[in-house]
Formats: structure tokens, C-alpha cells, sequence
């Protein structure tokens, strides 16, 4: 397989891979300051909007269970362009919603297309760069996806003032933005031979990862399970933050992406520290010792 060269690529290919991340993030957080506006809208309990969130995340996370083995047998554009596409036509679909339900239902839409969307993001790089190289974009990729969650609730907020509307309206244009980017400007990865798609080869690719053992242990799915478990108390809490504050404290919300963004900026905080202390400790050693910390928080 001939790789792609990177002279090829536009000078702010990073930039769009970044943005294309953001998208995850920013569709989600975004949308919180707006939970009471949309349960005023509709006539519901605020837990009930904030069943879209989990139901969001679901949606995310099937399409990037999907999107990422798909786009190996088929090419990284047409899972992107088809997830994009999904993603603005489920989010016209909430734009005219006429129930809370139909508001479910679309944001699952949404984040399928979302999930297969995003996916491919990471492979664009690796696709390109060798593993070290790719390693150092990596980087200079998740700092530009970090600020998605520190400033989209800012973001959501100000839009409110504009009505619930004005934040899908968002979203749309920044779908369709990112889709004629990736359909004239970004050029395929993929440079493998094409195959039809299977699902079969899907959960063989799964269970291959699964499977595999490292010095007679199954380091591959033992992380994965526990990154999992300690990524969902970070969800649950997303999911309900906007309840917890704006309903349970009284938090305003203007007060409330601040709030929020402290919250990230946290989390960013401990990223650097950990980036820094790779070169010096054992990293299974600081997984472990996150892992603690973490339960004796909670």
C-alpha cells in the first residue's frame, strides 16, 4: 500500500482534523445551558431533555463502533462525507420537532452521524504520518480539540439569547462546513484496496483486539474496560450537570459555563501534568494511581 504523502494534504489539514473532533464535544456541551429553555419549550421535566444527552451519547458511540472498521474496508471520505450528512439532516429534523420525543430520536440520528464523522479523524493522521510523526500531531491535534468543551457552553449561552434554535443552527452550518471541506479539499487516505462492506469482518477485527494477549495478560481490553469506566463518571456527570447546577443550585446560565469550563480546564490541567511526567514514571503506575485517586473522589 502506497501511503499518502503529506505535500499532498492543505497546510491546515490539522486544523480541520481538530475541527472535526470539536464536533463531538461541541454538539454536546453546547446544547447544555439550553436544557431548561427546551423544557420550558416543550412542557417537560428537565430530566426528560436530559435523556437527549445520554441518548446522544449512545448514538456516539455506536457510530464510531461502526464508523472506524467501515472506513478500512470502504475509504475514510465516504464514511465522513455519509456521517456528515446524516448528522445535518438529524439536526434540520430537531430544528423542526414538534415533541420532546421527536427531539430523542433525532438527537440518536445525530450522533450516529456524529460518531461515524469523527472516527475517521484520527485515522487521517495515522493514514499520512509514520507512528512517531503521527504521534506528534496527535498532540497538536487534542490541543485544538480541547478547547471545544471549554468554550461551547459559553458558546451555547450566548447563542440562547437568540432562542434554542440558534444553537442547531450552529451545528448545521458547522456540519456543512466540514463536509465541503472534506469533499473538495481533503483527499482520501485510504490508499488500500476497497472491499464491500462486512460486518462480519467488523467483530473479527473486535475480537482479534480482545483477544490478544500480552505476556499471557489481555492488556487490550483490561485498559480499554477501565478507561471506559472511569470516562463514564465523566459522562454522567455531563449529563446531568446541567440539572445539578441550573436546577439543584440555581445556577444562572450565564454563570453556568463558567462553572463548567472550570471543570475543563481541570481536566486539561491534568493532562498537561501527565504529558509532562510520561518521560519520568511508569505509566501503568499512573493509570493505576488515577484509577485510585478517582474512586476515593467519587
Amino acid at each position: 500500500m502506497t501511503r499518502i504523502s503529506a505535500s499532498q494534504l492543505p497546510a491546515y489539514f490539522l486544523v480541520f482534523v481538530g475541527a472535526l473532533i470539536a464536533l463531538g464535544p461541541l454538539t454536546m456541551d453546547a446544547y447544555l445551558p439550553a436544557l431548561p429553555t427546551l423544557a420550558d419549550f416543550f412542557g417537560v421535566d428537565i430530566r426528560l431533555v436530559s435523556a437527549t444527552v445520554s441518548t446522544y451519547l449512545l448514538g456516539y458511540s455506536i457510530g464510531q463502533f461502526f464508523g472506524g472498521p467501515i472506513s478500512d474496508q470502504i475509504g475514510r471520505k465516504v464514511i465522513g462525507l455519509s456521517g456528515l450528512t446524516l448528522f445535518l439532516c438529524a439536526t434540520l429534523g430537531i430544528l423542526f420537532a414538534s415533541s420532546v420525543e421527536q427531539v430523542l430520536v433525532w438527537r440518536f440520528v445525530q450522533a450516529l452521524g456524529g460518531g461515524f464523522a469523527t472516527v475517521i479523524s484520527m485515522a487521517l493522521v495515522r493514514d499520512v504520518f509514520s507512528p512517531i510523526e503521527a504521534g506528534k500531531r496527535f498532540a497538536v491535534v487534542m490541543m485544538i480539540v480541547m478547547l471545544a468543551p471549554l468554550v461551547a457552553p459559553a458558546v451555547g449561552t450566548y447563542l440562547l439569547h437568540f432562542g434554542w434554535h440558534a444553537i442547531f443552527w450552529l451545528f448545521a452550518i458547522y456540519a456543512l462546513v466540514l463536509g465541503l471541506i472534506l469533499t473538495w479539499v481533503i483527499p482520501e487516505t485510504n490508499t488500500g484496496p476497497r472491499r464491500s462492506i462486512s460486518l462480519l469482518a467488523v467483530f473479527r477485527q473486535y475480537w482479534a483486539v480482545i483477544s490478544h494477549r500480552h505476556n499471557g495478560q489481555r492488556v487490550a481490553i483490561r485498559f480499554p474496560v477501565a478507561m471506559a469506566l472511569s470516562g463514564s463518571v465523566i459522562m454522567i456527570f455531563i449529563t446531568q450537570s446541567a440539572f445539578l447546577y441550573m436546577d439543584y443550585f440555581q445556577v444562572s446560565e450565564t454563570w453556568f459555563p463558567v462553572l463548567f469550563g472550570a471543570n475543563v480546564l481541570v481536566l486539561i490541567g491534568n493532562n498537561f501534568i501527565s504529558m509532562r511526567l510520561l518521560g519520568r514514571c511508569d505509566p501503568q503506575a499512573m493509570f493505576r494511581f488515577g484509577m485510585r485517586f478517582q474512586l476515593l473522589v467519587v
